[in-house]
């Protein structure tokens, strides 16, 4: 099981980022603007504010910054206790 931590963490980590940077489906599916997804908002707030480009950055920050906090957080099971490189402790 040790070995299989990493792939765990990674198809984990990417699963994350696909259901949270979901568009299309919470577009077809959510019909109140009150359920809108932070991806299908922030698409709102580009056709109101073309030109706000603060705001729209603001928003991509917040956007992206549960991936990044996620992808920190699996850091510990991406990289092993054990980091001699295989060579058994050498």
């Amino acid at each position: 099981m040790p070995l299989a931590r990493p792939t765990t963490a990674t198809v984990a980590v990417l699963t994350f980022v696909l259901y949270w940077r979901d568009f299309i489906a919470p577009l077809l599916y959510l019909r109140s603007e009150r359920l809108y997804t932070l991806p299908v908002g922030l698409r709102a707030l580009q056709q109101v504010a073309r030109t706000d480009w603060p705001l729209l950055l603001a928003g991509a920050v917040v956007l992206t910054a549960p991936i990044v906090a996620v992808f920190l957080l699996a850091q510990r099971a991406f990289w092993s206790e054990d980091r001699s490189g295989g060579l058994g402790g050498r």
